[in-house]
């Protein structure tokens, strides 16, 4: 996976200060904007909105509010 599509100061930051050993952090941060930003990851994309809000619940807030604010607020809504 490469670093350099990174959308969010969010993630930049978590980047910068993650030891490259627990680099699945960083990558499951990626597929959370990836979420936010409406990429769907085939059959996983269900798991993934149900499971990474569980496990990241302060990052994925952190991410959906800086790259899709609205969609973030209707989701809320929705639950």
């Amino acid at each position: 996976m490469t670093y350099t599509n990174i959308k969010s100061n969010f993630v930049k930051a978590e980047l910068k200060k993650t030891k490259w050993g627990n680099r699945e952090y960083v990558e499951n941060l990626m597929k959370i904007e990836g979420l936010a930003q409406g990429k769907t990851y085939g059959m996983v994309t269900g798991y993934m909105l149900n499971g990474f809000p569980n496990k990241y619940p302060k990052q994925w807030e952190a991410i959906w509010l800086e790259l899709n604010p609205k969609q973030y607020k209707k989701n809320l809504e929705y639950k």
